[in-house]
């Protein structure tokens, strides 16, 4: 007996526009609706990807990557780490996936940890992606800053002292920033390790 395939369904256009798991809820959305346009996809992040822009924009180039793979990150993108030592010290970068090019690097922190670093990185990277207008997709291997940004806060409590205080300054700003903008059509996906080895903003110090 064959392995069933899983598919993913876009809809840019239809009576609810987004993305579905199966034909059949995609069916309920094209069926009856004048000028539907939709597209199925080998995997979530390619649909997410796909879904993050406007069908004209993104159809074509995104069937040509899934029919020639569906085991890579999508391109272009971000991909955001940060690291800590043992006496506390922090920092974050991002790196362009593409073209291997850091393009921003965080100060150190004297009172962090990796976890506050990644939720860092990834609002930074959001805000780098909007305020330039790029049609990226943003990375990261964290699972416990990927659910802060989905919440919207870092669940961390501080205490102010001065060494702390840059550090509280700029969670401030992250948490304000993402709820206050709208970022939700870049695709913010969690990078597979055990697939594609260490995430390319990795600072190498494991």
């Amino acid at each position: 007996m064959s392995k069933k395939t899983t598919k993913y369904y876009v809809v840019w256009e239809g009576k609810n526009p987004g993305i579905y798991n199966t034909w059949d809820e995609c069916q309920e959305q094209i069926n009856g609706y004048s000028g539907a346009k939709y597209q199925s996809f080998p995997s979530l992040e390619l649909a997410q990807y796909a879904f993050a822009d406007s069908y004209e924009k993104r159809k074509e180039a995104i069937i040509a990557m899934a029919k020639e793979t569906t085991d890579g990150p999508i391109l272009p993108a971000i991909a955001v780490d940060a690291a800590s030592d043992r006496m506390n010290r922090m920092e974050f970068r991002g790196v362009d996936i593409e073209k291997n090019v850091e393009i921003f690097h965080s100060p150190i922190y004297p009172c962090s940890n990796s976890n506050v670093g990644e939720f860092l990185a990834i609002v930074k990277g959001l805000e780098y992606i909007k305020e330039h207008k790029l049609n990226y997709a943003l990375y990261s291997d964290s699972v416990t800053a990927l659910a802060w940004v989905r919440n919207q806060r870092a669940n961390v409590t501080l205490k102010f002292d001065e060494r702390a205080a840059l550090l509280i300054r700029d969670l401030s700003h992250a948490e304000r920033w993402l709820l206050t903008n709208n970022y939700s059509k870049i695709p913010l996906l969690k990078w597979e390790t055990s697939k594609w080895g260490e995430i390319l903003a990795d600072f190498g110090r494991k």
